[in-house]
């Protein structure tokens, strides 16, 4: 559901040439929901024109001047109202083709090194292998990586939660997993941004994730040759990786 806003009086004003089209919206919300518009809006299309693939481009927010609220207990302004700006473009090239998100697998592997106490050399009642005779154990796993095209800005969270897992399930755009929780690695993001002489261009936001099916917080017990969790003798889940909120990754 998109926050709540009012269309102001003087808003939309569209333009048309021979090979695009360009709009521009002025909206009205609450001070505080101002960010939360934005970040609904910008995967959105023009609304009025249901033929058109108009994307946001840019936005901008300006305080309305109806009423600044008095500042208790801090030296923030703020107001009761602000205007964002909208400002849309339709692609010259097919809408089809317009990027949003990519996605794609790459393969990984680790080797563990098994118990040299569990083989024998020749038969069953073979000579134990030595300590650096054991076998090694290939376990395949792979890295998500997610693609964000056209973004107006890049989220704190790809700082703040590198190194943390997924506290709840994480699904994929289109590729139809599912991630339970404590599997997915957040490895980090990379944003980049082209600043030409017309200006500032949008971001591309690439995050990269490690899979690992038996959780990033189990680890390998001997004894029953299963990952389990281990216990804190203070109590409490012994957890390498913290559980964080995925969905702070999507950008603005």
């Amino acid at each position: 559901m998109v926050t709540a806003y009012d269309e102001m009086v003087d808003s939309p004003i569209e333009d048309y040439t021979t090979d695009s089209f360009s709009a521009t919206r002025r909206l009205m919300v609450d001070w505080g929901s101002r960010y939360a518009l934005v970040t609904d809006l910008q995967w959105l299309a023009y609304p009025y024109l249901p033929g058109v693939l108009a994307y946001p481009s840019s936005m901008s927010v300006v305080p309305a001047k109806a009423k600044q609220l008095p500042c208790v207990g801090t030296d923030f302004v703020t107001y009761e109202k602000a205007i964002v700006t909208v400002h849309y473009l339709a692609s010259a090239k097919d809408p089809s083709t317009l990027d949003l998100v990519t996605e794609s697998l790459e393969p990984n592997a680790e080797l563990r090194t098994l118990d040299f106490e569990d083989f024998r050399w020749g038969a069953i009642n073979g000579d134990v292998l030595k300590e650096d005779e054991a076998p090694s154990q290939l376990l395949r796993g792979h890295d998500y990586v997610l693609t964000f095209h056209n973004a107006l800005a890049v989220p704190l969270s790809v700082i703040t939660l590198e190194g943390y897992v997924n506290a709840a399930n994480f699904s994929t755009y289109t590729l139809g997993l599912t991630y339970p929780p404590e599997t997915l690695l957040f490895a980090g993001g990379s944003p980049s941004r082209k600043i030409t002489s017309d200006g500032a261009d949008t971001f591309k936001l690439t995050e990269r994730f490690q899979y690992k099916a038996s959780g990033w917080n189990k680890f390998f017990r001997q004894s029953t040759k299963a990952f389990e969790s281990i216990f804190h003798k203070t109590g409490g889940i012994h957890r390498n990786n913290p559980l964080g909120d995925f969905n702070t990754l999507k950008p603005a």
